[in-house]
């Protein structure tokens, strides 16, 4: 049984890689056996960044408790960590790799959130306002083109996307914070993936970073490195389900 789903799942990959062929560069095999999340929900790789009260971090340097940069519609400010999702600094995985105008790189998995705008040839440089949910798109349905919300001075700039390649990187790491944002790499982006409803996520990981804070009562090295259970890729199909 096992063998023949893999057949299955090689086959859907080889067809869905001329698909994807068509939007991106695929630097990589879009589908790999040893793809631990073959589905996208893997999120930021080891050497995305975020920024901190004592300055830039990579993914694999910072812990539940530690405050990192988000941003509501309006303003920057620091949330503390509340729970990882996934937090595996020793698997590959394939990132849809994002290069904006400006030099400006984020990689992510294909069904991580991101805040999108539509431009036109003559679009404002900056923003008062950041996109709101409604505008949040699965990083695979990104176009060249589109514009990304960036921190810049302290003020939110849109910059186009100019290019989208495929690359195997190091990492798989999901951060989860109280408001649901984060700014990685100055990008400002949804921690959340898998469904667009993200208010149903937010209240099930804030659920689950509850629970997880009693990990203390076992030591400070369990609690910071624990993530999601297992469960929470079911929670992702739930969510698709449920919530059309």
């Amino acid at each position: 049984m096992l063998c023949v789903l893999r057949v299955e799942m090689r086959s859907f990959c080889k067809m869905n890689s001329h698909i994807v062929a068509k939007n991106v560069e695929v630097d990589r095999k879009v589908c790999d056996e040893k793809n631990p999340d073959p589905d996208g929900y893997a999120c930021f790789s080891t050497d995305s960044w975020m920024t901190t009260p004592n300055g830039k971090k990579r993914m694999d340097q910072v812990a539940i408790g530690d405050l990192v940069l988000t941003g509501n519609l309006t303003a920057t400010f620091y949330t503390p960590i509340i729970s990882w999702m996934h937090r595996e600094p020793d698997n590959r995985y394939n990132f849809y790799t994002i290069m904006t105008e400006y030099g400006k790189m984020l990689a992510v998995s294909a069904k991580h959130l991101l805040y999108r705008n539509l431009c036109d040839e003559n679009y404002a440089e900056y923003v008062k306002y950041l996109p709101k949910a409604r505008n949040v798109v699965f990083a695979e349905d990104l176009k060249i083109g589109d514009c990304l919300v960036l921190l810049y001075k302290g003020k939110y700039r849109q910059q186009r996307v100019m290019r989208i390649s495929i690359t195997e990187r190091q990492g798989i790491f999901a951060p989860i914070t109280q408001n649901g944002r984060i700014i990685v790499n100055d990008i400002v982006a949804s921690v959340f993936s898998g469904s667009k409803h993200t208010r149903f996520q937010a209240w099930y990981y804030g659920t689950i970073a509850y629970i997880q804070s009693w990990l203390r009562l076992f030591g400070d090295a369990v609690f910071h490195k624990a993530t999601i259970p297992t469960g929470a890729s079911l929670a992702s199909e739930v969510f698709r389900l449920v919530v059309p």
